[in-house]
């Protein structure tokens, strides 16, 4: 085998594929936690994309909708949906979510 001969590579800036990065400064992201019961909290928030009970009432089932190139994805209790200031539904974990995120709490009546 001969040598191979020619330039090996060039100097310049390139586009990153990997790295770190920080989000930028924007609109609040929402969020809702499942607390097993709050179906009707979880819809609003996911809405256009269907969200409802699976088969056993243990999660909940949040679909793929039309033109949407998110995937569906289900929630257990405890998890936390979140909706980026873009439209994007993601589902963290309470752990994740307390990792990544400064909150305020809601503050608000309780039956005593």
């Amino acid at each position: 085998m001969g040598r191979a001969g020619g330039t090996v590579a060039t100097w310049g800036e390139v586009e990153l594929a990997k790295g770190t990065a920080l989000r930028k400064p924007s609109q609040a992201d929402q969020y809702v936690q499942f607390d097993g019961v709050n179906l009707a909290a979880i819809q609003r928030l996911a809405d256009p994309a269907n969200a409802h009970f699976t088969k056993r009432h243990d999660k909940i089932q949040v679909d793929a909708y039309a033109g949407s190139k998110q995937p569906s994805f289900s929630l257990e209790v405890g998890d936390i949906l979140i909706r980026l200031a873009t439209g994007r539904l993601l589902a963290l974990s309470q752990t994740d979510f307390e990792a990544l995120y400064d909150y305020d709490s809601q503050t608000g009546w309780t039956l005593a």
